[in-house]
């Protein structure tokens, strides 16, 4: 799945990083812990991830950028790409062959979570979502 959304609320101006959207990870890390769901974080030269590791399978949930004018960089110039994929272990593949790994719903679970906190938060607007990008495995390096 994929969500674009665009918001005022994260300020690209005040982050000491290489890549853009360290306060929309935190913010989605922190709706996430609400939930009970602990994600990890890692700094990617693309984005951000945030890897959910569960029985056999990691859920990986990316923010990147997507940018809508580059000629003015602010922070109305930008939309925040939202996807997720996912990465079976030697156990959860050999699971899956036979037909005894059911990770859809646990990846399912998390797509429509993330539509609830982006949909839900004030000051948030969803431009596009493709939940048609799915149920492909997702290799990151």
């Amino acid at each position: 799945m994929e969500i674009i959304f665009e918001s005022d609320r994260f300020n690209i101006q005040d982050e000491n990083s290489s890549v853009f959207g360290k306060s929309v990870v935190n913010w989605l890390k922190a709706k996430l812990f609400e939930r009970g769901i602990k994600p990890s974080v890692e700094q990617k030269e693309w984005g951000w991830l945030l890897k959910l590791d569960q029985h056999h399978i990691t859920i990986y949930i990316g923010i990147s950028t997507e940018w809508k004018d580059l000629e003015n960089l602010n922070d109305r110039m930008i939309a925040w790409r939202c996807f997720t994929g996912y990465k079976l272990n030697l156990t959860g593949k050999i699971l899956n062959i036979f037909g005894k790994l059911e990770y859809e719903s646990q990846l399912n679970k998390i797509n429509w979570l993330l539509k609830e906190i982006i949909s839900n938060e004030d000051g948030v607007k969803i431009i596009n979502v493709n939940e048609n990008i799915y149920g492909r495995e997702i290799k990151f390096s």
